[in-house]
């Protein structure tokens, strides 16, 4: 079975004294879609924003597991990748040098 894309594990979000994501966990797979629905201020912005650590002054805690992979490179069968990375524990610096390769394999196979 192939890992997800991206593993989302017990995410929780807070700011000050107020847990805004209390709990979300789901998978992503390589080329499916998925859509965050709920009503204003439920959090659907803030969990998107925090894998990429563009909240400031945010708690953030739970995994986020992103797993580098294309439809080339991994194996269908694989069940570990040496390139998974848990984005709640990256640096910011870090996270840039990720992002940076992914989109040079992006514009690569185009």
């Amino acid at each position: 079975m192939r890992l997800p894309l991206l593993q989302v594990r017990d995410l929780r979000i807070g700011f000050q004294s107020e847990d805004v994501v209390k709990g979300i966990s789901f998978n992503l797979d390589l080329g499916e879609k998925l859509a965050l629905v709920g009503e204003s201020g439920s959090g659907k912005s803030v969990t998107a924003l925090s894998f990429v650590k563009l909240l400031e002054g945010a708690r953030v805690s739970g995994r986020v597991l992103w797993t580098a992979q294309d439809e080339d490179t991994l194996r269908p069968e694989a069940t570990d990748a040496p390139h998974t990375h848990d984005l709640v524990k990256l640096s910011e610096r870090e996270l840039i040098n990720i992002a940076a390769k992914t989109l040079r394999l992006c514009f690569k196979n185009q």
